[in-house]
């Protein structure tokens, strides 16, 4: 199997590695939520803050949870109807 690595996969994977440099934990991630191809919709990485997610409390959040945090509190909060769950 081949895995597809146009310049937009590389600029993305780009953007989150430079994400995952900001963590300051020892195992480093990055995540990043994108509309299409190209454009970024949400990113975030993995921190040390406590957090409490879907009434759950963890001591680390993870990269993807952040990214989804902030794509919910960015997009869908602001448009509730085009993002119906």
């Amino acid at each position: 199997m081949r895995i597809a690595t146009s310049m937009s996969t590389k600029r993305l994977q780009n953007i989150a590695t430079e994400l995952a440099k900001k963590s300051p934990c020892n195992t480093k991630h990055g995540a990043l939520i994108t509309c299409g191809h190209n454009k970024v919709c949400a990113s975030g990485y993995n921190n040390n803050q406590r957090t409490k997610f879907l009434n759950r409390h963890d001591c680390c959040m993870h990269a993807e949870m952040a990214a989804v945090n902030s794509f919910i509190n960015s997009r869908v909060r602001r448009n509730p109807k085009r993002y119906c769950f």
